[in-house]
């Protein structure tokens, strides 16, 4: 020990360690008898426990791997590595000139991936190999540096789409073999989001593409199972994540019976994981995937630890987003994304604040973009290998997200794997019970979306004319199938054949589908047909509680839009008819006092007139139509009025 050390430790010899036993006795004094650790651990609605504190006493490390070691939960970096992330963003493909002169606007501001996003609604009867081209206008020196990659989301065009970059790349003499990045070929998202796939063989036509890839393109992702579908529906952390797996592992097994190998396979396939602001979580979540991805992949190959890397792509989540003071979304994102960053993502996307709407902005996309310039280049995150590594917190809700996602990953197994819980109803009746739950802490406020549920801005808004998500209806686009066994026949194929529009098609593969949604969509629906209701408090007395609850129940009445006007006095009660409700605010004592005779005399002279009281009233007044307190459902009472 050197002498500096020497001193240091001397230093804490005047501070004497303290058990674990005498911190809680110490706590049980100052919060009352009992035990103390049962009395302040709370569980999430999928088992995860949280504790009021950790030590190293209860630490038990599932894994004491380095980074960049099998089971890489500590990241798949080593110090010998490359440890930045790619910064990407996705652009909405509209015009194609347009969107081509945001990209590089994008690039130049320190995009390392571009995303282009054929969305569900997308007129393809417009867009030629011309199309393409101005598409990806000018992309030829920067394909060619290794840094840099694209990112393609198009859903059952996939084929169709890629079939189109590789016909450029040979007009514009670009190697195959320097093209990187990756492309959503993922039958499960499709099916699980849409309820059907079209094809004779859409697992087949699945692999032709990902072979095509693996051979051709070897920088290029062929596979991207994604998460998102399982994320957007409402589904847990855990769920989340055995379901992901469960997707892989039904490619596997459909794959290495067509003959790859699990290496061929993982080398080209890339997992992608939705965001939230649950920051700690996040964080577990992703580092529970590599672990488990890492037992799940040595299965298929026994050998194969050192290739089980999980790469693993990051994008903001859209659950949480509001319309409604949306630019508390840049702080969503944020959160996201440092989680994103910590948790050991190869590439990020981070989505806009008003990111609801399927076009480009270029403001908002400017700031999206700068909150990984500043983690990277103000925050320095890049620079160390495992930030959350050694937290003992961390390291406790990993390990619980191994267990409780194993096990549902087991129940989906038992039903025949994931196509099959699918088909049956399994994944979308355990989705649908977890969003009733989720809905049900956002309706009471347990759970909060600043700005839509609480402190709410009651004015109206323009936004909300804007921030609606379109879901147009359209008829069934089939694609041409690709063949992928000439490379040389490609071009001929995308110029003779074109998208065709067919009602008759029929499924090949049909479930009931998954419906993506936001926890803050019922809220500005409420918002919408409530703000213009008229709401009068009247206030029965001048104490503090009073004060209190009139500040509570203004918060409250904001999340539907509603500014209340308040009364201070009871003559206003002759001017009642030019409201739709009256919500009585006071102390115990006036309630008891005066609410009987308050709401016969309104009853009297307004019989329809909707009465409240704000606070938990223990009256039994038949002519009450609800309370206004902490923890009523906001919408119930709201809709009410």
């Amino acid at each position: 020990m050197t002498d500096s050390l020497s001193k240091r430790s001397k230093l804490f010899e005047d501070f004497p360690a303290h058990s674990r036993e005498q911190w809680e006795k110490m706590a049980e004094d100052a919060w009352g008898k009992g035990n103390f650790r049962e009395k302040f651990t709370w569980k999430t609605f999928d088992n995860i426990s949280v504790q009021p504190y950790y030590d190293q006493e209860e630490w038990k490390t599932i894994s004491s791997s380095l980074p960049g070691e099998y089971p890489y939960l500590r990241g798949s970096h080593s110090g010998e590595k490359k440890l930045a992330w790619s910064i990407s963003q996705n652009f909405f493909v509209e015009d194609p000139l347009l969107t081509n002169k945001m990209m590089h606007k994008g690039i130049s501001g320190g995009l390392d991936e571009v995303g282009f996003v054929f969305s569900p609604g997308f007129s393809w009867e417009n867009f030629s190999a011309e199309s393409f081209s101005s598409l990806w206008e000018k992309m030829e020196e920067k394909i060619l540096d290794d840094s840099f990659s694209l990112s393609l989301s198009a859903g059952s065009a996939s084929s169709w789409v890629m079939a189109n970059l590789v016909v450029w790349a040979q007009e514009k003499n670009v190697p195959l073999h320097k093209i990187f990045g990756s492309i959503d070929n993922d039958l499960v998202h499709t099916l699980s989001c849409q309820g059907e796939v079209h094809g004779k063989d859409p697992f087949d036509s699945c692999y032709r593409l990902f072979h095509f890839i693996q051979s051709h393109l070897p920088g290029f992702f062929g596979l991207t199972i994604s998460s998102s579908s399982w994320h957007q529906a409402g589904a847990t952390l855990a769920q989340e994540l055995a379901f992901t797996l469960a997707a892989a592992v039904e490619y596997f097994d459909q794959f290495t019976e067509k003959g790859l190998s699990p290496a061929e396979i993982n080398s080209s396939c890339l997992f992608s994981f939705s965001i939230g602001t649950n920051f700690f979580f996040e964080i577990a979540k992703l580092r529970a995937a590599r672990f488990l991805w890492g037992q799940i992949y040595t299965k298929f190959d026994p050998d194969g630890a050192g290739k089980a890397q999980m790469k693993i792509r990051s994008q903001s989540s859209l659950w949480n987003k509001t319309v409604c003071d949306p630019y508390t979304n840049l702080l969503r994102t944020t959160t996201e994304t440092m989680a994103a960053v910590i948790g050991g993502s190869n590439y990020i996307t981070t989505s806009s604040h008003n990111q609801d709407k399927e076009e480009n902005d270029p403001d908002a996309q400017r700031l999206a973009r700068n909150i990984q310039n500043l983690i990277k280049e103000e925050s320095n995150l890049h620079r160390s290998l495992d930030p959350a590594g050694g937290s003992y917190y961390l390291e406790n809700l990993t390990q619980q997200f191994v267990e409780e996602s194993w096990k549902i990953f087991q129940d989906v197994e038992k039903e025949g794997g994931l196509l099959k819980a699918l088909q049956s109803g399994f994944i979308q009746k355990e989705i649908a019970t977890s969003l009733k739950y989720r809905k049900k802490l956002l309706r009471t406020r347990k759970e909060i979306l600043l700005g839509t549920n609480l402190y709410s801005i009651a004015e109206k808004e323009k936004i909300l004319s804007l921030g609606q998500k379109s879901k147009k209806k359209t008829s069934v686009v089939v694609f041409p199938e690709v063949d992928f066994s000439s490379l040389e026949g490609l071009a001929e194929q995308v110029l003779s054949k074109a998208p065709r529009w067919d009602l008759e098609e029929k499924a090949s593969l049909v479930v009931s589908p998954l419906e993506s949604c936001r926890g803050a969509e019922v809220f500005e629906k409420l918002r919408e047909t409530q703000q213009s209701k008229k709401v009068c408090l009247l206030l029965l007395d001048k104490e503090d509680t009073t004060k209190q609850r009139l500040a509570f129940a203004q918060d409250f009445l904001a999340c539907g839009g509603i500014t209340p006007i308040i009364v201070e006095e009871e003559a206003e009660m002759k001017n009642l008819d030019k409201y739709s409700a009256v919500a009585f605010c006071g102390s115990d004592i006036s309630y008891e006092e005066k609410i009987s005779l308050l709401v016969s005399d309104i009853k009297r002279d307004f019989p329809s007139l909707k009465i409240f009281v704000v606070g938990r009233y223990s009256g039994d007044n038949t002519d009450i139509s609800g309370l206004i307190f902490q923890g009523a459902d906001v919408v119930e009472v709201i809709s009410g009025i």
